[in-house]
């Protein structure tokens, strides 16, 4: 039998050699990014991405607040491939945050901006393609307001990702009249979301997230408007 190129000779290896090539190709890959990840942060500083979307819908501000700040609407709301479920042990604490929203919503129609420091620990499973689970633990911040609009963000507490910042604020769109009703029948609620990633430092891993996240808010716009009518504005990665 004529040699196998040196390329190939791996795969007509033993079972157990080819265990360790692949094993030597993985550490060394390992290396080689460890060492591209330290000199990037070394010497242009940690990495962060950036993605902003805006939604007009055709609800009232406080309908729009009580969707977007809702744990529940979140699986609803993402594509096929991408799956978000509250784990039982949370149940308790999404209720007692549903609860605070709607609080805020009956009270708080003429006060002005406001602060609250309480969190609120939500813990999920995250399924990627419907079978790869990942954990995921949100420190959920109490619902305030600021600059007019109401604000409900998270960060991750546990999960993939080095760093994340998700922030919905939502207010009444400009056409929209003191009684909630717009003009023209044009949407009331105007929704911004934007969100603040890296996984690890440096713009490769990163490149690939904020693709991903763009496209899981692109169809969160979609089904939003497709549930309550509206527009989305657009959907990008901003500096």
């Amino acid at each position: 039998m004529p040699q196998l190129p040196n390329f190939f000779s791996c795969f007509s290896s033993s079972p157990s050699s080819l265990s360790r090539s692949i094993l030597k190709l993985s550490l060394g890959g390992s290396v080689a990014y460890a060492a591209w990840r330290y000199a990037y942060v070394g010497l242009r500083g940690k990495h962060r991405i950036r993605i902003k979307a805006d939604f007009l819908l055709d609800i009232d501000e406080k309908e729009g607040f009580d969707v977007m700040s809702d744990p529940l609407m979140l699986n609803p709301t993402t594509p096929w491939w991408f799956n978000i479920v509250p784990r039982s042990a949370s149940d308790s604490v999404i209720k007692e945050l549903k609860e605070l929203v709607l609080h805020r919503l009956q009270t708080d129609q003429d006060a002005g901006d406001y602060q609250d420091d309480r969190e609120f620990f939500i813990s999920y499973w995250i399924y990627f393609g419907r079978l790869l689970p990942v954990f995921w633990k949100s420190a959920v911040a109490a619902p305030r307001r600021e600059h007019g609009l109401r604000v409900l963000s998270y960060r991750q507490a546990l999960g993939p990702y080095g760093w994340f910042y998700h922030a919905h604020k939502v207010g009444k769109h400009p056409s929209s009249s003191s009684t909630g009703a717009s003009d023209s029948q044009s949407p009331t609620c105007l929704i911004q979301d934007t969100i603040e990633a890296t996984v690890w430092d440096e713009p490769l891993a990163d490149a690939i997230a904020g693709f991903l996240l763009t496209q899981i808010l692109s169809c969160r716009g979609e089904e939003l408007k497709r549930r309550y009518g509206g527009e989305c504005l657009g959907v990008k990665m901003v500096d």
